[in-house]
């Protein structure tokens, strides 16, 4: 009888720390899954801005934190596919040529205008691409989490 209540306490320990473990790993990709897709969020958000706003030379960039802490995290758990994979990065290479724009901007500024106007159509045309690209970036990055609200 001892040996069966020691054996149903192993295998009642297993089954509650894989339980456990599971969870832990569900809760964690669905906070690096949220992340990402605020963050895409915030990098659509702000190309929209400049295509549409005055500012020709803002002082912000489009974030990039998530995509380097929480992206390497759910390639780890396995959380997508190759096709997946392959939009999330091609979105996030536009971002990063994009943000590079906005730095050419910025070093422009103080130099002949002919090389400022030039750059800022590129930062334009970067910016559109980042916002062609979101649409199904974010479809890849938001299987398996809730609707955002359309308020966005």
């Amino acid at each position: 009888m001892a040996l069966a209540e020691s054996l149903i306490s192993v295998v009642v320990g297993f089954v509650l720390g894989r339980g456990s473990f599971s969870l832990d790993r569900r809760r964690r990709v669905k906070t690096h899954r949220g992340a990402l897709r605020a963050e895409a969020n915030m990098c659509v958000q702000r190309a929209r801005n400049y295509i549409k706003g005055p500012v020709l030379s803002p002082v912000y960039r489009a974030p990039m934190e998530a995509h380097a802490v929480a992206f390497p995290e759910l390639l780890r758990d396995g959380v997508f596919s190759e096709d997946d994979v392959t939009v999330i990065e091609e979105f996030y290479s536009q971002v990063g040529d994009f943000n590079r724009t906005l730095d050419f901007i910025h070093d422009a500024r103080s130099q002949d205008s002919s090389r400022f106007t030039q750059e800022t159509r590129r930062a334009k045309a970067k910016a559109q691409v980042v916002v062609d690209a979101s649409e199904a970036a974010l479809a890849a990055v938001s299987k398996g989490l809730k609707p955002l609200s359309k308020n966005l």
